[in-house]
């Protein structure tokens, strides 16, 4: 992964007011048995705050090949790959199996 990537990714994970705000705004959105799309997913963040408020499965879409692969290794080293589908490719082309009830990005 690009070092500006990475610390871009860095910042933005050790930014807790910004997690905070958003793990509030998707506690508030999503319920039980939802369908979420992590739009620009990165390395996971908010896909995993959706499945913590109850989503039953979560499509992180990210254009990045590079950050979609460590997203992946982070899905791989989980047991979450039942309800947490990678999907690489521009989010405003990518075809979903499943209709979305929520949007995050």
């Amino acid at each position: 992964m690009d070092q500006r990537l990475l610390l871009m990714h860095q910042m933005m994970l050790g930014d807790a007011p910004r997690l905070r705000a958003y793990d509030r705004a998707l506690e508030e959105a999503v319920t039980p048995g939802d369908v979420v799309v992590d739009v620009g997913a990165g390395l996971l963040a908010l896909s995993l705050l959706a499945l913590r408020h109850g989503a039953e499965h979560v499509y992180a879409v990210e254009a990045d090949p590079a950050t979609a692969a460590a997203a992946a290794r982070n899905i791989e080293a989980t047991d979450l790959k039942r309800r947490l589908t990678r999907v690489t490719g521009d989010a405003r082309t990518v075809r979903l199996p499943r209709k979305a009830d929520v949007l995050v990005s």
